[in-house]
């Protein structure tokens, strides 16, 4: 195995199978055996309220044979992570300012004002009506008042270095550049968040997000695969920030999985776990932002028998010749060798020599 890795960004546990959330760490498991290097799944309980059990989500992966190097659960890490945010600030990357923060009643929404243009408000924790902000869960208009706040200065990071894949995603990257990394961060909480940092004899609540953010610091290797979802591009953004914080030497590729079209027709998948494998990594195209649900991907694959349905999958993760060039080699797995044609074609030459 050699100095590479694939790492997940901590996702939230889960325990229910679905094609969109399995992509991850199937994918993640695939590239790690096709590139021979290890596979980390990253989970984050740190920003759970209430269940902070995560052996339903580890027993659904061994349910589907899914098996990581290593799982990294991130509040088995604050300690760490706590030192790196103190070097953070001995950096000079953080500092103390007067911001105007927009608050609901229930605390869920806390936000700087000059944040609010970064967020996809489909996805956020507040609405706006009639010109104002309101909370999504305790529906109570949200109020605006002046702070002193810890902040994140990401005008002081070099994001040059920072790569992202697919090359589509790179648009969103400039639209961060603009926009998150040309602004100030607030990363205290008025709430008690459980974590607390001391700035020049002022305790402040930590932002978990912001903790947890800088998780890529504490693994030595110097060529890495970040990965997550499609809906997790603002935070793939600031991993990749707090990373150059460190070490902007990391040859690391940022990599999100486009978006896949759901439907109830993946719980028709036969012989479930080998089938959601080959199905999710033949179904996504790597050039197109948003995919289509593919049926007949599903009903060739469901006609399959079980023998040539591993032969396929073990075609499709076939250890690869490696290069110096990390995104060459990605590049090649993903859209060469977790192709249906390509991947097909060579099944049907070895069945034939059989």
């Amino acid at each position: 195995m050699n100095d590479r890795m694939i790492i997940s960004l901590p996702i939230s546990p889960y325990d229910k199978m679905s094609v969109g959330r399995m992509t991850t760490p199937i994918l993640g498991e695939s590239i790690s055996k096709s590139m021979n290097c290890k596979f980390i799944m990253a989970i984050n309980v740190l920003n759970s309220y209430k269940n902070k059990n995560y052996s339903g989500f580890i027993n659904l992966m061994n349910n589907y044979n899914i098996n990581p190097n290593q799982y990294w659960i991130d509040n088995q890490h604050v300690k760490e992570m706590m030192n790196q945010i103190y070097i953070l600030n001995e950096m000079g990357y953080i500092c103390e300012k007067e911001k105007k923060i927009v608050r609901c009643t229930c605390g869920k929404v806390e936000i700087s004002k000059d944040n609010i243009s970064t967020i996809n408000l489909k996805d956020s924790l507040f609405g706006i009506k009639n010109d104002e902000y309101y909370c999504k869960f305790c529906k109570s208009k949200c109020v605006i008042g002046n702070e002193k706040v810890l902040v994140f200065d990401s005008k002081l990071v070099d994001k040059t270095n920072m790569k992202f894949y697919p090359d589509f995603i790179n648009k969103d990257k400039t639209t961060f550049d603009k926009t998150v990394g040309n602004n100030d961060v607030v990363i205290s909480r008025n709430r008690s968040t459980g974590i607390i940092i001391n700035y020049k004899g002022h305790k402040y609540n930590l932002d978990i997000d912001f903790l947890w953010q800088n998780y890529l610091s504490l693994f030595k290797e110097k060529e890495r695969i970040v990965m997550c979802g499609n809906h997790q591009l603002y935070q793939l953004y600031m991993v990749g920030m707090l990373e150059q914080c460190f070490n902007n030497n990391n040859n690391t590729i940022y990599l999100a999985t486009p978006y896949l079209e759901q439907s109830k027709d993946e719980y028709a998948l036969n012989n479930r776990a080998m089938s959601l494998k080959v199905f999710s990594l033949l179904i996504l195209k790597w050039a197109k932002k948003e995919n289509t649900f593919d049926k007949s991907l599903l009903n060739y694959i469901n006609s399959m028998n079980i023998d040539k349905k591993q032969m396929l999958y073990d075609i499709i993760i076939e250890k690869i010749d490696t290069t110096e060039n990390i995104i060459d080699d990605l590049k090649y797995v993903l859209t060469k060798k977790y192709n249906f044609q390509n991947a097909n074609k060579e099944l049907k030459r070895r069945r034939r020599n059989v």
